[in-house]
């Protein structure tokens, strides 16, 4: 974890790094890079309420996409293949939730994501289900020898 000190003497600036940890929320902010900033790598959230606020942004934009994309597979004829892509990142919203926002979020809150993403996940099951039992009976089959 870096910290940089701009120190004035005179006329001339100068930026200083130190070096030390911070407990706390780390995140990694998008913004766009200027020629006249300082680049920003990672953004330590200390506060409680700012990191429980930052993580309900953050997983409800993520929510909110993978939501537009299930509810599209499952309107239209989609293949298995696009099904399984859409549990594999559904998958990997679950192990987000569970071994980086668990920690901080309370537990009502923890509770509410996890389910919200675990029935994102079923209808996705299902639907996967009703491919594989409706798909066509000679694609199953091997060549039979």
């Amino acid at each position: 974890m870096s910290e940089y000190k701009i120190v004035k003497k005179s006329t001339k600036k100068k930026i200083g790094r130190k070096k030390y940890t911070i407990d706390g929320f780390e995140m990694s902010p998008k913004l766009k890079k200027h020629k006249s900033t300082i680049d920003i790598d990672k953004v330590v959230v200390v506060n409680k309420e700012m990191q429980e606020l930052s993580i309900k942004q953050q997983f409800q934009i993520t929510y909110r996409k993978l939501f537009r994309i299930v509810m599209e597979l499952l309107e239209t004829d989609s293949s298995e293949g696009d099904i399984k892509l859409a549990l594999n990142e559904v998958e990997k919203m679950k192990r987000i939730i569970k071994n980086k926002y668990q920690k901080v979020l309370m537990e009502k809150e923890y509770i509410r994501m996890w389910n919200k993403t675990l029935l994102l996940e079923k209808q996705l099951k299902e639907r996967l289900l009703l491919i594989e039992l409706f798909m066509a009976p000679e694609s199953r089959k091997g060549k039979g020898r």
